[in-house]
């Protein structure tokens, strides 16, 4: 199997910075590092908050099949961008990915959430005190494996249904835990 850097199989910048005080003249969701899903996965669009971003922020306007992942904080995560019906803006908190056609982004984002993938990672990173600082330029050394396509779908495919069966494990809990706390109130209010 091939290892690559990342650099060569994709392209990687900075989200947009939130910070800056221009004026709005038009509204955008925007992914920051709460939105990403712990252990990987797709960003759950609903959920973002709307902003008013000013001109000549289009050219950070994320694609359907992107990936995001924290730059700056205290977990790394890394998450699929899927396709938005509305302009979605990465914070300056995240890298956004653009795979190439060697590359599938679910098979991206299962790596980089792996145990391997997060060693590597935290190894790029300049952190300090628990903190992670990423960037784009140490994010494109990155070097992991790029098998073919159809070996990618298949870890890609494992990954997402090990995701989907962790997360469907943790509702059935905590259903249990809420009918539970129901049963002992009931129990106690007499």
């Amino acid at each position: 199997m091939a290892v690559q850097s990342l650099g060569d199989v994709a392209q990687i910048c900075a989200g947009w910075n939130l910070a800056r005080k221009e004026p709005g003249t038009r509204d955008a969701r925007v992914i920051q590092v709460r939105n990403l899903p712990e252990g990987g996965g797709s960003v759950c669009l609903p959920e973002l908050e709307s902003v008013s971003v000013p001109a000549g922020t289009e050219r950070f306007v994320l694609r359907g099949g992107e990936v995001v992942l924290t730059a700056r904080g205290t977990q790394l995560r890394a998450a699929q961008v899927p396709h938005p019906h509305e302009d979605v803006i990465a914070s300056s908190n995240l890298l956004v990915v653009t795979p190439g056609p060697t590359l599938r982004s679910e098979f991206l984002v299962a790596f980089l959430s792996s145990a391997v993938g997060t060693a590597a990672l935290t190894r790029l990173s300049s952190s300090t005190m628990g903190l992670i600082n990423l960037t784009a330029k140490g994010l494109e050394r990155l070097q992991m494996p790029i098998p073919p396509l159809e070996e990618q779908d298949r870890v890609a495919s494992l990954s997402m249904a090990t995701h989907e069966a962790h997360h469907r494990a943790l509702e059935a809990a905590r259903q249990r835990l809420a009918l539970g706390r129901a049963l002992l109130a009931h129990a106690f209010a007499s």
